[in-house]
């Protein structure tokens, strides 16, 4: 059930010194002590706690954010934000995402973000775990240590890391491994997500052809490593042009690509 009120059960006040974020904080919990918002009741969205409070967007966020690490409500994907019994266990499970730490990370990014959500849709909360690289190559796993201090169903990791590996098999957790699907897959894993940009290749060009345009120009770091975008808008019959953007290898070649193709569009637009 939705909460559906033209006002809240509490007060914003700007001239208090209390943070505005603790203020909203402190007032669902309290509407939640006094009944006024039930275990089970869907909490207005962001966008209505922020209008209702005259606050900006950013303070309903962080309030609800900091009230999901408390356990008092927990918001699922296409759902919304749900007032929390006190006796109800939120999660059926726990999966950690372990990424060693990369300039690479977009795409797993992206498909991380897509897991998370169905995860959650189904009762299991991911949980990202950054792996950081020494300046003497080696993998700092402090962050994995003190994830690992609550009990994990499951680990996701990100590349295929030697060292990485050897110290996931050795927690004795089920693991899968992600990367691209041409690898084969790791010893000792219980499966593994393949990555690969075909199909989202596929729906790129198709909406290209909805959406009347006719040239696609591709910016990359590599001529090695291209795309199959290449062929599918010259099946699909669109003009196709490539810029290799050089890099200085020092880690940023995502954000020098992307600078490099705003500068490139730009000079072609005679903006």
């Amino acid at each position: 059930m939705t909460i559906e009120r033209k006002k809240l059960p509490f007060e914003i006040d700007r001239a208090s010194t209390k943070g505005l974020i603790d203020q909203m904080v402190d007032g669902i919990k309290a509407a939640i002590s006094s009944g006024r918002y039930r275990p089970g009741e869907k909490l207005p969205s962001v966008r209505a706690l922020a209008e209702l409070a005259g606050v900006s967007l950013i303070v309903p966020r962080l309030a609800i954010q900091r009230l999901e690490r408390e356990d008092v409500v927990m918001t699922r994907p296409r759902i919304g934000t749900i007032v929390r019994a006190s006796e109800e266990k939120i999660w059926r499970g726990r999966v950690l995402f372990v990424m060693p730490e990369s300039d690479g990370n977009f795409m797993i990014n992206v498909a991380t973000g897509v897991m998370r959500n169905e995860l959650a849709v189904h009762g299991y909360h991911l949980e990202r775990v950054i792996v950081p690289k020494l300046s003497d190559g080696k993998y700092d796993f402090t962050f994995l240590n003190l994830a690992m201090r609550m009990k994990a169903d499951l680990i996701l990791v990100a590349y295929r890391r030697p060292s990485v590996l050897r110290r996931i098999q050795a927690l004795h957790v089920p693991f899968v491994t992600m990367g691209s699907s041409r690898q084969e897959s790791v010893k000792g894993a219980a499966g593994m997500v393949g990555i690969s940009s075909r199909i989202a290749s596929q729906e790129f060009v198709r909406r290209c052809l909805d959406n009347g345009v006719r040239r696609i120009m591709e910016v990359g770091f590599s001529r090695e490593s291209p795309s199959n975008i290449a062929q599918l808008a010259r099946d699909a019959g669109l003009d196709y042009e490539s810029w290799v953007v050089r890099h200085r290898g020092d880690g940023r070649r995502h954000d020098l690509v992307a600078v490099s193709a705003c500068s490139a569009f730009e000079r072609r637009l005679h903006l």
